[in-house]
């Protein structure tokens, strides 16, 4: 197989995973982790190059993981392996979601580079147009969702739902509310999950890039601040608006 077409053939999962290492597959039915239970699609394999991983993992060249294999593999068999997090503890078990050629490293870490530098503007781009209202505005009155009835969290990692109101003074995309003003939810939330999530703050002056969202227990129907993306400088008003539009 060739190694550029191989890696030319990598989904966006494979592209995107936090994990990307070249290793030798040591034992097959086997796991690093006793709270895995071994199977044929378990492997312990040992990490003999990293082209990427966490930061906060230090560095992981020696290592012995646990490999939840994306297909087949044989012992002994070297590969580059795309991966996402399954479970850490004394070691670190990844669950495969492309592989290409080991020779490949060097071009896929190139790739990988790359592909950093340009998701800033890539998601930026895909959070504009994919908003169902963007504005510039100005952040008035922040307050609780009000919860019905008596509320229990459904888990720790609840998004704890609060309203700003957003005073608008122009509009790129959408309808121009009634009274001037649009209503905002977000994750006020400082748990892990959420610590990334937009926090308007009174007086806030800024984008606002909202769309409806259906996940995450969002009440229904309300236009949501969720991506780190969502909230940008006002001087940016003029480029987003031509995202918006679809001119690059």
């Amino acid at each position: 197989m060739d190694d550029r077409r191989a890696l030319s053939r990598l989904n966006a999962r494979a592209s995107n995973a936090p994990f990307a290492l070249v290793c030798a597959i040591d034992r097959l039915g086997a796991a690093t982790i006793p709270l895995i239970a071994p199977s044929e699609n378990t492997a312990v394999a040992r990490v003999e190059a990293v082209v990427r991983a966490p930061e906060e993992l230090g560095d992981l060249t020696g290592a012995e993981i646990t490999v939840h294999l994306g297909s087949g593999a044989e012992a002994g068999q070297r590969l580059l392996v795309f991966a996402e997090a399954a479970m850490y503890g004394a070691s670190i078990a990844v669950r495969e979601v492309g592989r290409a050629d080991p020779d490949a490293a060097d071009e896929a870490r190139e790739r990988l580079v790359r592909e950093e530098e340009a998701r800033p503007v890539r998601n930026l781009r895909e959070r504009a147009r994919g908003a169902d209202v963007v504005v510039r505005g100005v952040v008035g009155e922040l307050r609780p969702v009000v919860k019905r009835g008596e509320w229990v969290p459904t888990s720790e990692h609840d998004p704890d739902w609060w309203i700003a109101a957003i005073v608008v003074r122009d509009i790129a995309k959408g309808r121009r509310p009634r009274g001037g003003q649009v209503e905002a939810v977000f994750a006020n939330s400082r748990d892990v999950q959420w610590i990334q999530a937009p926090k308007p703050a009174p007086g806030q002056e800024a984008v606002f890039l909202l769309r409806r969202e259906r996940r995450f227990t969002a009440p229904k129907g309300a236009l949501v601040l969720l991506d780190p993306d969502d909230v940008q400088p006002p001087e940016h008003y003029d480029d987003i608006r031509r995202l918006v539009q679809g001119a690059d």
